[in-house]
C-alpha cells in the first residue's frame, strides 16, 4: 500500500518539456505554483505560493507535454518528495517534487474524454516503471 499520494491543484507555470532517457522513456516536466490567500477583515488577499516540479512518465507525459500550456489549471496526484539545496548565492532552499500518477485539466475550458486502460500489474494507474 502506498501512503504517499499527495493531491493539489495549481496552474503551470510555463509550457510543459517533454524530454526522453537513454533508454528511450518519456518523461515530461512542468512546474506547477499553488497560490495561497488569507482572510484580512472582509476581504481575501495573496499569502504567498509553493511551486511543486511535476514529473510524468510514458504515455500520459506525452499526452500531457501536447495539451497544457502555461497558465493551465491543473490538479495533480502523486507522490511527494521534498529535496534540500543550496543556491550559488549560498542560500538554503527546499523542492517539492512529484511524480504524477495522474493530472487532470480543471475549469470551464477543459473538455477530455476517459478511455479505460488494462489494467496493470503493479497496481499503480499509470504503470511507468520509473522506479517507484
Amino acid at each position: 500500500m502506498n501512503v504517499n499520494n499527495w493531491h493539489f491543484s495549481g496552474n503551470l507555470t510555463e509550457a510543459p518539456t517533454l524530454n526522453r532517457t537513454q533508454s528511450g522513456k518519456s518523461v515530461c516536466n512542468f512546474t506547477v505554483a499553488v497560490n495561497h490567500q488569507k482572510k484580512q477583515g472582509d476581504q481575501w488577499v495573496d499569502d504567498g505560493s509553493d511551486f511543486a516540479r511535476v514529473s510524468v512518465w510514458g504515455r500520459l507525459g506525452e499526452n500531457l507535454a501536447e495539451s497544457l500550456h502555461k497558465g493551465d489549471l491543473v490538479k495533480v496526484e502523486g507522490r511527494l518528495r521534498t529535496r534540500t539545496y543550496t543556491t550559488r548565492d549560498g542560500r538554503d532552499g527546499t523542492s517539492l517534487d512529484v511524480t504524477a500518477d495522474a493530472v487532470y485539466p480543471v475549469g470551464d475550458f477543459a473538455t477530455f474524454s476517459i478511455t479505460r486502460n488494462p489494467k496493470s500489474n503493479t497496481g499503480y494507474r499509470n504503470d511507468n516503471n520509473d522506479g517507484y
